[in-house]
């Protein structure tokens, strides 16, 4: 009976028995490296000493004491102040929204704020000078030319 039940058994164990091997001894090879292994990973440099956290803390900074002639001067990081402030006079600003440009048989025209311009008429404080595919060039009551493209809307 026992050499019967080898007969069957035979087939089974010739075809699987690489099998298990194959997938059994390098698995035990990696447990047994792993249990080889030291705990704690050596360093490259060398040993690391162990330190108190309070040796890393960083000091407060002690405030800055100004010299007499710079406090309350220019602070470079502050925004400039407004005209009425500083005393300059500003002219005021005026609202440009260029819709379109229409460049037809020679004839330039543009639409600003809904109405058709061309070159050389005045838009409130400024003065379309240049009518251009992208765009129209407007020059300010300070004599400054600005470019406006076609969409965008400016203050000038």
């Amino acid at each position: 009976m026992i050499v019967r039940r080898l007969e069957q058994l035979f087939p089974w164990v010739f075809l699987w028995l690489p099998v298990l091997l194959a997938l059994g001894v390098p698995f035990f090879l990696v447990v047994q490296g792993m249990r080889s292994m030291p705990q704690t990973p050596r360093s490259i440099v060398g040993e690391i000493p162990a330190v108190p956290l309070s040796v890393l803390t960083v000091p407060s900074p002690v405030p800055m004491e100004l010299p007499e002639d710079q406090r309350g001067g220019y602070n470079p990081f502050l925004p400039p102040a407004p005209s009425h402030i500083s005393g300059e006079e500003v002219p005021p600003r005026e609202r440009i929204a260029l819709s379109s440009v229409f460049i037809l048989e020679g004839r330039r025209l543009c639409l600003i704020n809904g109405a058709p311009y061309g070159e050389g008429e005045s838009v409130g404080r400024v003065v379309v000078k240049r009518i251009e595919p992208g765009g129209i060039v407007v020059q300010r009551s300070d004599g400054e030319e600005v470019f406006v493209e076609v969409g965008a809307e400016t203050d000038i």
